[in-house]
């Protein structure tokens, strides 16, 4: 699943256009990226990029909970993919 900042619409439109088959995330106001600890701090309210999300990785339970969290500081960085799956190895114990 990815999360943005964009409207559910521009989401739909965008999803269908490049065949997007995984799980979007709208989130215009930024609340769950707020929520979560993950939304990137340079952007202030009320700046068109406020709400943005840094770029990360949740590992979730099947009820929902956050298990582990892999989140980096801006964009251009991704969580290392080995990283993550040692983690969910160790929690698959």
């Amino acid at each position: 699943m990815t999360a943005s900042v964009d409207t559910v619409e521009l989401i739909r439109t965008f999803a269908t256009a490049a065949h997007v088959s995984y799980r979007m995330l709208a989130d215009p106001t930024g609340k769950v990226a707020q929520d979560t600890g993950i939304r990137e701090l340079q952007h202030v309210v009320g700046a068109s990029a406020f709400g943005v999300p840094q770029p990360g990785i949740f590992v979730l339970a099947k009820d929902g909970k956050i298990l582990a969290k892999f989140v980096m500081q801006g964009y251009k960085v991704r969580p290392d993919p080995d990283e993550v799956l040692t983690a969910v190895r160790v929690l698959a114990k």
